[in-house]
């Protein structure tokens, strides 16, 4: 049986960049209709032609404090490699001391590319589990980083 609530989505950016966070926002729990739909644990994958610089990101990630292998099977082609797993909080109250825009989350990748000068121009972002609904919800993603300055 397939896990409920998977999805993904494909992102194409102009110029290549050295990505260093992923931001999710789902629409606030007090003002959605189903917060269930909210993504729980993330995945960004991006793509990286070269075969050794795959092997020196992996290498990366595995000295990585926390970092599980089995967190990032199935990339979404052989030329993507994982970047990060996030987990998205979906769960805080509207009510919580001090208020602050809790449905705005910025996660750091769990590797730094700029370091063994990988950039990517493709980025996909798989959601593995909600919390509980059939479908999920992106409401907004951006990927932070470095641009790379094309001639």
């Amino acid at each position: 049986m397939e896990p409920i609530g998977r999805a993904q989505i494909g992102i194409l950016l102009p110029n290549p960049v050295y990505p260093e966070y992923l931001t999710i926002e789902h629409i606030p729990k007090p003002e959605t209709l189903d917060i269930k739909a909210a993504p729980r644990v993330v995945q960004l994958w991006g793509e990286v032609f070269s075969a050794q610089s795959r092997a020196d990101i992996m290498a990366q990630l595995e000295s990585s404090p926390g970092w599980v292998r089995e967190d990032c099977t199935n990339p979404p082609s052989p030329n993507y490699v994982c970047l990060g797993v996030f987990r998205y909080n979906a769960m805080f109250e509207a009510a919580d001391d001090p208020p602050r825009k809790k449905h705005i989350q910025s996660f750091k990748l769990d590797v730094d590319l700029a370091s063994i000068d990988v950039s990517i121009k493709a980025a996909v972002v798989r959601v593995l589990h909600n919390y509980g609904q059939i479908y999920t919800c992106l409401y907004r993603l951006r990927l932070h980083g470095q641009t790379i300055a094309t001639t």
